[in-house]
């Protein structure tokens, strides 16, 4: 197989793209969720679940044409790329899991106190993971610059 990185990188980018539009329904539904109940929550996730899945695999299959074909710079961005994807999107379902909890009643000051720094603790990895994710994501718009610019 042939492989050309310009195109690899791009379909990168869209698989990205995807991955970024699923997240913002599974967020968006969430919080319907949690407003109304109204939103069949398993529906949501599984549909979800269904599209990071596609996701991931059709980027790790441009991941092993990178490593295959040698180009192991693009193939290692990739795999970082994943590694951090993967840890956000646990971070995510942590988050939900606990927001969820908050919902239900506690008659311990103690345990509310313990559930918000939670909380807060989670939004600010998911912070931090989100402009790690960007920093990769700009790596790969400076090698397809890169790649652009040489021909």
């Amino acid at each position: 197989m042939t492989v050309d990185p310009v195109v690899f990188l791009n379909r990168l980018k869209e698989q990205q793209s995807i991955r970024a539009k699923t997240y913002a329904k599974l967020e968006s539904g969430f919080e319907d969720f949690l407003q109304s109940e109204r939103v069949d929550c398993q529906q949501l996730f599984s549909g979800c679940t269904e599209q990071f899945q596609l996701c991931s695999k059709n980027i790790r299959d441009l991941e092993d044409a990178f490593r295959k074909s040698g180009h192991l710079t693009y193939a290692d961005l990739i795999r970082s790329l994943q590694e951090k994807e993967r840890e956000k999107l646990e971070l995510t379902i942590k988050f939900q899991r606990l927001s969820m909890a908050c919902r239900q009643p506690s008659d311990e000051a103690f345990s509310e106190a313990v559930r918000a720094a939670a909380m807060t603790s989670l939004r600010t990895e998911l912070s931090h993971l989100r402009v790690e994710i960007n920093e990769v994501l700009d790596e790969v718009q400076i090698e397809l610059s890169d790649l652009l610019n040489a021909e």
